[in-house]
C-alpha cells in the first residue's frame, strides 16, 4: 500500500466523503477509513500480479452506477464535449 493512497483516502474521509475501499485483504490499512469494504484478492502463485478480479469488480460498479445515473452522466459528458470542442482539446 502506498502512503499516498492511504493519505488521500484519509483526507477524503476527513472531509466527509463516503469511502468504498476495494482492497485485497481485510487487513488493509484502508479499512479504518472505509464505509464499505469490498475484498478482491489478487494473489497469484506467479511473479506476475494479476488484477483481473479487482478490475472486474471496479468495472461492475462503474456499469451499475452508470445505469442508475445515466441521464446525469450523459449531461455531464455533453458538457465536457462542449468544453473539449471549444478549447480544441482533441485533434480532429
Amino acid at each position: 500500500y502506498t502512503k499516498n493512497t492511504i493519505d488521500a483516502v484519509s483526507f477524503a474521509k476527513d472531509r466527509g466523503a463516503n469511502v468504498i475501499a476495494i482492497t485485497d485483504t481485510m487487513f488493509s490499512p484502508l479499512i479504518p477509513y472505509a464505509d464499505i469494504t469490498l475484498c478482491s484478492p489478487s494473489e497469484m502463485p506467479s511473479y506476475i500480479d494479476s488484477f483481473v478480479a479487482p478490475l472486474s469488480l471496479v468495472n461492475a460498479l462503474l456499469t451499475a452506477v452508470g445505469r442508475k445515473k445515466r441521464a446525469e452522466i450523459e449531461k455531464h459528458l455533453t458538457n465536457l464535449e462542449e468544453v473539449w470542442d471549444r478549447f480544441q482539446i482533441f485533434h480532429k
